[in-house]
């Protein structure tokens, strides 16, 4: 395989900030440097203003990025801001000056500190709760698959059912045929099909009683057998004993089907 395809990989969140540390320290060093230096060229010159803004620099970046440091480091930088303004110019006004912009330095360094504390905490919090969603969208995930496993082992189990109930009916030698409670014919099979002459497109969904010379008040209450006329399919007339029950759904007292079976009598 050729490396110079392959996608290099991306550091995760834990890596991060150890990268972002890494690459500002050299900017802290340079930014301290040149504020130092600065200072000493601005205050040999005369000048006590502007040029303490650089010290924000420095500040600012520690203090975001290393806070446990960050504190102690602006101490140390108001500390030596202070000793070269006394150092070099040794005027007690501008001393008074530098302390309280050291002590504008020590605010500043304890606000950002506080800041990046809350924001860290925050993206921890954030961390957390993402972990928690994962695993529950991986819980939800195995529960869905396990669900549509168990739909497909029942939709395999119906259809086999189907199909063997199927089979069962359609090579029955008896005539089958299956109607509604509005006794529209549902079901039939070749032998019922054979005995009414006529083919399924033409049985199914027509009232039963136009196909089996029984009125509706005796389908009603098939209660025993009987023998009814038909034809054979060399036009010699015969007869069907025709025995009927009803279907019922579960905990329903009211039946919803009727199976009616018959069998030609020689």
């Amino acid at each position: 395989m050729d490396s110079s395809n392959t996608t290099p990989a991306s550091p995760s969140d834990d890596e991060k900030p150890l990268q972002i540390q890494l690459c500002v320290k050299p900017l802290i060093a340079l930014a301290t440097a040149l504020a130092l230096g600065v200072s000493v060229l601005c205050l040999n010159f005369g000048y006590s203003i502007v040029f303490p803004h650089l010290y924000y620099i420095p500040i600012i970046i520690v203090c975001a990025c290393f806070p446990r440091i960050g504190i102690w480091f602006t101490a140390a930088v108001a500390f030596v801001y202070v000793a070269l303004v006394f150092g070099v110019t040794r005027d007690s006004e501008l001393l008074m000056q530098a302390l309280f912009r050291a002590l504008f330095f020590l605010i500043i360094g304890s606000v950002v500190i506080y800041l990046t504390r809350k924001r860290a905490a925050a993206e921890r919090e954030l961390a957390f709760e993402r972990k928690n969603l994962a695993s529950i969208v991986d819980e939800q995930t195995d529960c869905i698959a396990r669900e549509l496993e168990q739909s497909k082992r029942l939709e395999n189990a119906y259809r086999a059912a189907t199909e063997y109930y199927d089979r069962l009916i359609n090579q029955a030698n008896a005539a089958i045929v299956i109607w509604n409670s509005g006794f529209y014919i549902t079901r039939t099979n070749a032998v019922f099909e054979r005995i009414a002459g006529k083919p399924k497109t033409e049985l199914l969904g027509r009232k039963v009683s136009a196909i089996m010379p029984l009125d509706e008040a005796a389908l009603r209450s098939p209660d025993k057998p009987v023998i009814l006329p038909a034809q054979k399919p060399s036009g010699a007339p015969s007869q069907v004993l025709w025995t009927f029950t009803e279907i019922y759904a579960s905990e329903q007292t009211e039946p919803f089907a009727y199976l009616a079976i018959g069998q030609e009598l020689s």
